[in-house]
């Protein structure tokens, strides 16, 4: 099965914004979604309800819904979605784009920036970690003897000096050539065209403008770290 992911960004409230998108997914099927080839395969659509976490934690919720149709309609489905959507002011979007916004902006990614072999005051979220008294959490003891100065290695941001696009997995090096990190992130700015990416790098290097090296093809490109977000919001 293909599926196609649809977000409408509302600035409706969460209910009245979950019932546009059932109507609107709902014209998407008059528009071509009613074939009995459509109906066998059965198009399925739910209203992503968990935004009201993200709101509750001070993340502005998107309104959205996914969309799941045999292959051989995905190309009835995409024509019906924008044909209906541009009245909407709909736009695409593909998952490269999410996470190149996401970057500019400093946030880290799950599987990428941070996991369970990180921790938060290593990736610079201490603002997540309240050490209040009588409230136990794993890895307690271990975070405040990070707090306290026990940090061995940074997550930080930096920008490309040379030429290059960092990527995920790339060494980071010192300005001779000694290993002293890795990229978590990396992507070409859509925004400043620029290279730009996060990574860990030994404490000692973490400093803003601080001089470092991205090992790109076996050759050392030069980098500088930098302070996040990389787009300063106006």
């Amino acid at each position: 099965m293909a599926f196609a992911h649809l977000h409408v960004h509302t600035e409706y409230s969460l209910l009245d914004g979950s019932n546009k998108i059932k109507e609107y997914v709902a014209r998407v099927k008059e528009l071509g979604m009613n074939s009995a080839a459509i109906t066998d395969h059965g198009v399925m659509y739910g209203v992503i309800d968990f935004y009201r976490a993200a709101r509750e934690n001070g993340i502005k919720p998107i309104i959205g819904c996914e969309i799941y149709v045999a292959n051989e309609d995905g190309e009835k489905l995409w024509k019906a979605l924008w044909q209906e959507g541009s009245k909407e002011g709909l736009k695409n979007i593909g998952l490269g784009a999410r996470d190149t916004l996401r970057l500019e902006m400093g946030f880290c990614l799950y599987g990428n920036d941070i996991d369970d072999t990180t921790s938060p005051i290593e990736a610079g979220l201490n603002w997540l970690t309240k050490f209040v008294d009588g409230k136990e959490f794993i890895d307690r003891k271990l975070m405040e003897e990070q707090k306290a100065g026990g940090l061995t290695r940074k997550l930080v941001g930096f920008k490309m000096i040379d030429r290059g696009i960092p990527r995920h997995g790339y060494q980071i090096a010192s300005p001779e050539g000694d290993i002293i990190g890795q990229v978590t992130s990396g992507t070409m700015s859509p925004c400043l065209k620029q290279g730009i990416g996060m990574g860990y790098v030994k404490k000692e290097f973490a400093k803003v403008g601080t001089q470092i090296a991205i090992v790109i093809r076996e050759k050392l490109m030069k980098a500088e770290v930098v302070k996040l977000p990389f787009i300063q919001q106006k």
